[in-house]
C-alpha cells in the first residue's frame, strides 16, 4: 500500500448527543473512566473497546507533494482494495466478540464510513488541477453527504471535515474566491460610502486581475508567466499602485471582510442547498461557520454580518449559541479600547510592526498555523519544496503558531526541516498571539498574508499551498515594488 490517510481512531473523545445529560466518574489513580446516564452504552463501549479498534485503524503512508500515482483511477482501486480489507477486519473482531452493542457496531461502522467518504474527497491534494472528477464528487455527494448518519452532533468532526473538501471541491470548478467577489460587490454597489474614483480604482483592478488570469491560463512556464506579469505591471502601473495605497484604509478592509463573509456564507448556503442538505444540518453549519470565524479572528461580527447569520439560522439553539459568543467579543473590545496607542495603531499591528522591523526591505510570507491543524501540517511538509521553488525572491518566512505546545511546536519544526536563515517562528503568549490574529483578521488555519518590501500588507488572497500562484503573486508585488521605486 502506497499511499497515506494517516492514522484514524473512531473517535478521538467520547462524543455527547445533543439533549442527553452526562456524568462522568474519573478515578485518576487508576485511570478508570466510566459514563453515567440513561444513553450512555456507546461512550463506555468506546472506552472499553477503544484500543481494540484501534489496533486496525485505517492507515497508510505518503504525502499529498509526492503522490505515488500517475492518475485518479490508480489511486481509486488502491483505496478500495485497502477499504475491504479494513471492512473485512472489522468483521473479524466484531465476530470475536458478541458481547459488542448493536448501537455501537454501528456507530463504528458509520463514522468509517465517513471517513472513507473524507479520504476519498481529499484525494483531489493529490491531483495536478486539485479537482476531482465529476462523477467521484457525483459519488461522494450521492452514496455518503445525502445519507449522512444521524445525530448529526455524534458525528461532527468528520461531517465538517466532510463538507469542507466538497465545498473546495466547487469553489474550485467553479472559480469561486470570496475575496474577488466581494471586490465585484464592492465596485457595483452604489449605495456603499466609497468616493467614485475609489470604486474606479477598484473596477480598473478587477479588470487587470481578469484579464491576467486570462492571459496565464494554462501557461506552466514561469518565465513565460513572469514576462506577462511585467507587461501588465508596466501597462497598469498606477492602478496597483493606487490599490496598494487604497488598501492601507481600515474602513474599506472591513468592507472588504463584511462582504467577503455574506458571500461566503451565502455561496456555502447555496452549496449545502444543491447537496441535498436539511435545515437542521445548514443550520449547524452556519453556526460553526459563524463561530469559527468569531473565534478564528478573535473579533466580533459587524452589525450587518451578525445579521445576515441570524437570517440564515432557524434553530434557536443555535442563534443563541451564536449571539452569546459575539456577545463575548463585543465586551473584551469595549474593555479594550484603551489599548489603541497614541500613533493610531492596534496592539496587534504595534507588536507585529516590532517583530518584522530586522526584515524591513524584504517580502515576507506571513504563515499562521497549528500542530493541531492537519491542513497545516499538509502544507509545512512540503516546506523545503516551497523554499527551493521561491529561492530566487529576497523573501523571509514567517510562521505564527496558534494554540500549540512549546514541546509540538519544536517537534513539527524539527520533523518537517522549517529551518533557515530566512525562516522565523514565533510561538506567542495567548495575549500577544491573539492581538496579532485579529491584526490580520485570521479567521481559518492554514491563513498567509504578503507584504511587501515597504512593510505594506498586500491585498491579495495568498495560499503557499497553490506553489504556482504563490509565485505569480511574488512576481507580480516585486514589479510593483520595483516600478514604484523607479517612479521616484
Amino acid at each position: 500500500m502506497n499511499y497515506s490517510f494517516g492514522m484514524v481512531q473512531p473517535v478521538s473523545l467520547p462524543f455527547f448527543e445533543a439533549g442527553e445529560t452526562y456524568f462522568l466518574l474519573h478515578d485518576f489513580k487508576s485511570g478508570q473512566q466510566l459514563f453515567m446516564g440513561k444513553n450512555s452504552m456507546l461512550q463506555n463501549m468506546y472506552l472499553a473497546h477503544q484500543e481494540l479498534f484501534g489496533r486496525i485503524a485505517p492507515t497508510m503512508n505518503g504525502s499529498p507533494s509526492h503522490s505515488p500515482y500517475s492518475s485518479f483511477d490508480e489511486f481509486y482501486q488502491d483505496s478500495e482494495t485497502f477499504w475491504r480489507k479494513m471492512e473485512s477486519d472489522l468483521d473479524s473482531i466484531i465476530h470475536e466478540h458478541p458481547t459488542l452493542s448493536p448501537k455501537y457496531i454501528n456507530y463504528t461502522r458509520q463514522f468509517w464510513n465517513l471517513i472513507k467518504a473524507e479520504k476519498l474527497a481529499q484525494a483531489s491534494n493529490y491531483l495536478p488541477d486539485r479537482k476531482l472528477p465529476k462523477v467521484v464528487l457525483d459519488k461522494i455527494v450521492e452514496k455518503y453527504w445525502k445519507n449522512l448518519p444521524r445525530p448529526y452532533t455524534a458525528y461532527c468532526g468528520e461531517i465538517f471535515s466532510l463538507r469542507l473538501y466538497l465545498l473546495q471541491q466547487f469553489m474550485a470548478r467553479n472559480g469561486f474566491d470570496p475575496n474577488y467577489a466581494a471586490f465585484q460587490s464592492i465596485a457595483k454597489d452604489g449605495n456603499l460610502d466609497i468616493s467614485a474614483s475609489q470604486r474606479e480604482t477598484i473596477k480598473q483592478y478587477i479588470g487587470v486581475i481578469d484579464d491576467f488570469r486570462k492571459k496565464t491560463e494554462g501557461l506552466s512556464d514561469q518565465n513565460e508567466i513572469q514576462k506577462v506579469a511585467q507587461a501588465f505591471q508596466t501597462e497598469h502601473q498606477s492602478v496597483m499602485q493606487e490599490m496598494q495605497s487604497m488598501m492601507q484604509d481600515e474602513r474599506l478592509q472591513n468592507m472588504i471582510k463584511e462582504k467577503s463573509f455574506i458571500i461566503q456564507l451565502d455561496y456555502a448556503t447555496h452549496i449545502l442547498d444543491s447537496i441535498g442538505s436539511d435545515r437542521e444540518m445548514k443550520d449547524f453549519f452556519v453556526g460553526l461557520d459563524v463561530t469559527a470565524m468569531i473565534s478564528g479572528s478573535n473579533h466580533s461580527l459587524s452589525p450587518a454580518m451578525m445579521d445576515i447569520a441570524e437570517k440564515c439560522i432557524s434553530l434557536p439553539i443555535v442563534k443563541d449559541g451564536v449571539r452569546v459568543l459575539n456577545q463575548k467579543y463585543l465586551d473584551i473590545e469595549s474593555k479594550n479600547q484603551q489599548s489603541v496607542q497614541s500613533t493610531g495603531m492596534s496592539r496587534g499591528e504595534s507588536l507585529f510592526r516590532e517583530l518584522m522591523e530586522p526584515y524591513k526591505g524584504k517580502i515576507i510570507l506571513v504563515d499562521f498555523w497549528g500542530t493541531w491543524c492537519v491542513p497545516c501540517l499538509q502544507a509545512l511538509s512540503k516546506s523545503q519544496e516551497e523554499y527551493h521553488r521561491l529561492s530566487q525572491y529576497d523573501i523571509v518566512y514567517m510562521y505564527f503558531a496558534n494554540k500549540s505546545p512549546e514541546p509540538k511546536w519544536k517537534d513539527i519544526i524539527a520533523q518537517y526541516q522549517i529551518k533557515g536563515d530566512n525562516v522565523v517562528h514565533f510561538n506567542l503568549k495567548p495575549e500577544e498571539k491573539n492581538a496579532i490574529e485579529q491584526y490580520f483578521q485570521v479567521n481559518s488555519f492554514p491563513s498567509y498574508f504578503l507584504i511587501d518590501q515597504e512593510g505594506r500588507l498586500l491585498p491579495f488572497k495568498v495560499d503557499a499551498r497553490d506553489l504556482d500562484a504563490l509565485e505569480d503573486l511574488l512576481s507580480f508585488a516585486c514589479l510593483a515594488n520595483s516600478n514604484s521605486d523607479s517612479g521616484r
